[in-house]
Order: C-alpha cells, then sequence, then structure tokens
C-alpha cells in the first residue's frame, strides 16, 4: 500500500546541512553549464556531487528521493559538452529537479514523514525527456490484483458481425472522449464519453476475463469525476492503454474477450480507486473486493501537498475577479445614487482610489485594456474631485458605461485561464464588444440550460420506460421534448444537432411508439441512450469551449445511423 512512510529525524538533521549544501552546489554547477556549454567540468562537477548525495539519499532512506536522484544522474550523463538547443527540455528538467530536492527534504522534516508518490511527477518529467518510460503512479502502492467481483453480470454477446460494428462504435466513442482528455479539455464530457463506453462494454462483457478491465475502468472514470480528479500525464498514458487493449479487441473479435487484462493496467486501476476517497457504492466494491485498506491520503491532499512542495499558491483567478467585481459594483451603486440627485462631490476621491487598487490588480493580471480605462476614469474621478464639480446625467453614465466594460471583462476571467493568448484577446475586445458579448452569452445561456433540461426529460421518459416494461405511456411526450431540443438547436445555429435529434424523433414516433416491442428492445434503447448522451455532452462541450465538437456530434450519428434513421444532411433543419 502506498503510504507516508517514517523517516528517522535525527539522521535527516546529522546530514541536512551537508546536503542541502551538495544540491545547491551541483543546481549552480548546472546553470553554469546552461549559460556555458563548451564548460563540461560544470557538467562533471554536477555529475559528481549528485552522486555523493544519492549516497547521503540512501543512507537516511528517502526512497522517493533517492529515484529522483538516481534519474537525474542517468540524464545528466547523457548531455554532452557543447549541448545544443536539442538538449534544452532536459536541462530545465533538471534545474526543476535542483529545486524540488531541498524542498522534498525540508519539507519531509516537516511532516515528519516522507510520501515518495509526491515525486513521481518529476521523475517522470526527466525519464521522459532522456527517452524512457514514464512509471506508473502505482509504483509505490502494493496491492492483490488477482481478486475478481464476486458478482459478475451475465454477459449477452450479440452476433459476432453485430458486436464487431458495436465495438467499433463503442472504440470511436472511447476515443473522441481520450482525445478531450490528451489535448487538455476540461469539460467533463470527455471522461463522460469513455464512462459511457466502458459501461457498455461492462454490461456486454462483464463475466468475459476481460470484463475486469472494462469494470475498474468505468469504476476509475467514477472516482475521479466524483472527485474531480486531476488527469496528469501518467492518467493518460493508462488510458491510452485501454485504448489499444479496445483496439486488440476490435482486431481479434470475440477471442479477445478470453484474455487477461494487463496486471499493469488492473494494478493502476485500482490504485487510482484507492486513492479517490470516493465514497460511490462501486468504489467500496472495488476497495472489498481488493481488500485495500484506507489510504493516508486521497488524491485531493496530494495536489494540496504538492502545491506545498512547490510553495506558496496563488489566490485563484476566480477570488480575484470577485474581489474585483465587488468593488465595481459598489462603485456603480454610488453612480447610480448620483444619478438620482444624490450628493457624492465628497466621494470622489475615495472612489478615485478603489478604482486605482482595482486598476493595479488588472495590470499585474495582464489586462492592461481594462487597467488603463480604469486609469482615466482615475482621472476623471480626481478632476471632479479637486474642481469640486457635479458631474451632469450623462458624464455619469459614461462613467458607468466604463465601468461596465470592465466588469464584462473581469467576468470573463472565471471562465479562462490567464494564458497570453487568452490575454491578448481580452484585451484586443473593443468596449461594446465585450459588453454585447456578455449579454448574448446569458442569452445563450438560458437557451442551454432548457436544451439541457430537455435531455433530461427524455432519459428520464425512457429509464421510466424501461422500468416499467415498456409502457408506452411513459414516452408519450419524448417528441414533444426532443422536438424542443431541435428548437433550441436551431435558435443557437447549430444545424447538425437540430437534424440528429429530427432523426430520433422519427425513430420515436415511427418505431417507439408506433412498431412492435421485440425482444432486442433493451439493445435498441441502449443504442438510442447512446445518442442522447453523445447530444448531452455535445452541449457540455459547446458550452465549456464555446465551439461546437462534431467529434462528440459523430457519435449521435453513428448511433441514429444504427437504429436505422439516418439524418438527412440536405434537409433545412
Amino acid at each position: 500500500m502506498s503510504e507516508k512512510q517514517a523517516v528517522n529525524l535525527a539522521s535527516l538533521s546529522m546530514v541536512k546541512g551537508e546536503l542541502l549544501t551538495s544540491i545547491n552546489q551541483s543546481g549552480a554547477h548546472i546553470e553554469q553549464f546552461i549559460a556555458n556549454r563548451d564548460k563540461m567540468d560544470f557538467l562533471q562537477q554536477s555529475l559528481d556531487e549528485l552522486k555523493s548525495i544519492l549516497g547521503i539519499l540512501q543512507m537516511v532512506e528517502l526512497h522517493g528521493a533517492e529515484l529522483l536522484t538516481q534519474e537525474m544522474i542517468e540524464l545528466l550523463s547523457s548531455i554532452p559538452a557543447g549541448a545544443d538547443e536539442s538538449y534544452d527540455q532536459a536541462l530545465s528538467v533538471l534545474s526543476t529537479g535542483f529545486f524540488i530536492l531541498p524542498r522534498y527534504f525540508e519539507y519531509t522534516q516537516q511532516i515528519e514523514g516522507c510520501i515518495p508518490v509526491l515525486l513521481l511527477g518529476f521523475i517522470n518529467d526527466i525519464r521522459i525527456a532522456n527517452s524512457k518510460a514514464p512509471l506508473p503512479e502505482s509504483q509505490f502502492f502494493t496491492a492483490n490484483t488477482a481478486p475478481n467481483r464476486s458478482n459478475l453480470p451475465a454477459g449477452k454477446l450479440p452476433p459476432a458481425d453485430e458486436f464487431m460494428a458495436l465495438v467499433r462504435r463503442l472504440r470511436h466513442m472511447y476515443q473522441v472522449g481520450l482525445l478531450g482528455v490528451l489535448l487538455d479539455k476540461k469539460a467533463k464530457y470527455s471522461l463522460g464519453l469513455m464512462k459511457r463506453a466502458m459501461e457498455r462494454l461492462d454490461k456486454l462483457c462483464g463475466d468475459k476475463p476481460l470484463g475486469k478491465l472494462w469494470w475498474l475502468m468505468l469504476v476509475a472514470l467514477d472516482a475521479m469525476e466524483d472527485k474531480d480528479m486531476v488527469i496528469n500525464t501518467a492518467r493518460k498514458f493508462l488510458f491510452s492503454s485501454v485504448d489499444r487493449q479496445l483496439r486488440q479487441v476490435q482486431k481479434s473479435g470475440v477471442a479477445a474477450l478470453d484474455e487477461e487484462a494487463s496486471e499493469r493496467i488492473i494494478k493502476e486501476l485500482v490504485y487510482i480507486i484507492a486513492v479517490s476517497g470516493s465514497e460511490l457504492a462501486t468504489a467500496k466494491e472495488v476497495k472489498q473486493t481488493f481488500a485495500l485498506m484506507p489510504m493516508p491520503f486521497n488524491d485531493a491532499q496530494l495536489q494540496q501537498e504538492l502545491d506545498n512542495l512547490r510553495g506558496p499558491a496563488m489566490d485563484t483567478v476566480q477570488s480575484v475577479a470577485e474581489v474585483i467585481k465587488e468593488e465595481l459594483r459598489n462603485t456603480k451603486n454610488r453612480l447610480e445614487s448620483a444619478s438620482q440627485g444624490i450628493d457624492m462631490v465628497d466621494s470622489y476621491a475615495e472612489v478615485s482610489e478603489s478604482l486605482g487598487k482595482v486598476a493595479d490588480i488588472l495590470a499585474v493580471v495582464g489586462l492592461d485594456t481594462a487597467s488603463e480605462t480604469l486609469k482615466e476614469q482615475v482621472k476623471l474621478f480626481n478632476s471632479w474631485a479637486e474642481q469640486k464639480h457635479e458631474a451632469d446625467r450623462q458624464e455619469l453614465l459614461d462613467a458607468a458605461d466604463s465601468l461596465l466594460y470592465v466588469e464584462s471583462t473581469v467576468s470573463a476571467l472565471e471562465k479562462i485561464n490567464l494564458s497570453p493568448e487568452k490575454l491578448a484577446q481580452a484585451n484586443s475586445l473593443a468596449r461594446d464588444d465585450v459588453i454585447a458579448t456578455s449579454h448574448l452569452a446569458e442569452a445563450e445561456k438560458v437557451v442551454l440550460d432548457e436544451a439541457q433540461a430537455g435531455l433530461a426529460l427524455v432519459k428520464r421518459a425512457i429509464s421510466s420506460f424501461e422500468e416499467s416494461s415498456f409502457d408506452r405511456n411513459h414516452i408519450a411526450n419524448l417528441s414533444k421534448s426532443l422536438n424542443a431540443f431541435r428548437g433550441a438547436m436551431i435558435v443557437l445555429n447549430l444545424d447538425r444537432a437540430a437534424k440528429i435529434s429530427a432523426s430520433m424523433i422519427r425513430f420515436v414516433d415511427d418505431s417507439l411508439m408506433q412498431g412492435e416491442i421485440s425482444g432486442a428492445i433493451q439493445q435498441i434503447l441502449e443504442t438510442f441512450a447512446d445518442a442522447i448522451i453523445s447530444l448531452e455532452y455535445f452541449l457540455e462541450s459547446y458550452n465549456e469551449i464555446g465551439v461546437a465538437d462534431d467529434a462528440v456530434l459523430d457519435i449521435a450519428h453513428e448511433s441514429v445511423v444504427a437504429l436505422g434513421y439516418a439524418p438527412d444532411e440536405e434537409e433545412e433543419a
């Protein structure tokens, strides 16, 4: 079990001075080599000191730091004199290693124990720079991966040709979600699509040996979503490994289901579930099946410890934005009072000081245009204060208009990261564009909320239809709900989604409401549910990134085609 390991504090204190001195000297020699890459002496001195550091770490049994140092030695040994730009990444991760080593040593003393998994990300960065495969997250975790779940679901495999078509479609669904994860799209739909694919596979072949993989992957994705876990490089590699297993099933067919999943992948998935801290029933089942002892920390706590290791975390952008907006709201309220005849001449200096502080904050975070706008207002209020000028209604409206622009810009901060590209985009927008975009976004959100509510009604109706042994009274309004969704798609100019929903309406009217209910109804409803869920995740992605993700719509399209209701691409939505 991966856990906080005890350390000998007396031994750490004895070697602290020598260790930190050696780390600082070795790091300084690397920096000197980076500045003058023909000086091989600097490189050799750094290497010699690193080897002495390794000896000390082995003596005090700091295993995570020991492994990090070993990888640093190996990478450093591969760098030649006169290293060109192709070695910049290697030298960069080495510099990070020299920064982290003393921090981890001091951190270990502070918490009176060591958590080697905290160093795994840094270790893997060095391994990747050295063209080595990254270590799994479960490197410091032990568990018996042999057990199987006690209540295996009875798989219902369709005929071979149908099975192959279904696996191809489910793999496509998984890959769309995986691509979103690999591209660091933070929308929940990426994990959701992967989870839906695993859910379908688990129902199909849960009693097969390979079914253990789909089950654990499904539970791991559930736990990650439940606890909003970070998707780091190691987890991306893991998810890609599962896709390779899917590819094998797609290549070999049903026979591939009789093979056991990789023990490494199983161990990784069990670790994710164990460290998630999730209390979902499915996660508890896994912990019980594999006889896992409680972890001394969860993933969220590990992320917090990583922040502590790296240094004080900066306040979140959302918190800064909220403080700024509160200051702006107070100022706008004062202007509103003044426009109604309340004298505020004596308050101009105070308003000016408040806006000046906000302008400085905006400049620090890089919103220069908004900052300059506020600085102009500061000058205006200062001049009014000096002249004891009582502003007329139009002057107050002009000032309020400027504050509205700044407030709209700050509102955008709550939805973007402060990348140079995003800041440049925010700074380049004209004032009227920012305000108009803000209002348009609010209206669009109302339509999106209605569309999502419509899909929720559709899902509940289908669920009730199944639970009632297919009583059609439960789906009597299904077409109406889908048509409302279709209308929302037309309003948002999402024509392809509108056409797919039109096909779903035809399926409901012609097949579910009129056709004979056959023994294959369960499989048909699962395919219909794939289309609904795909549209649901399409909306989530659109709401998250503001762009229609056709890859998600491809899944909905494939699902309605599988139902026999291909969208009419020539139809005017």
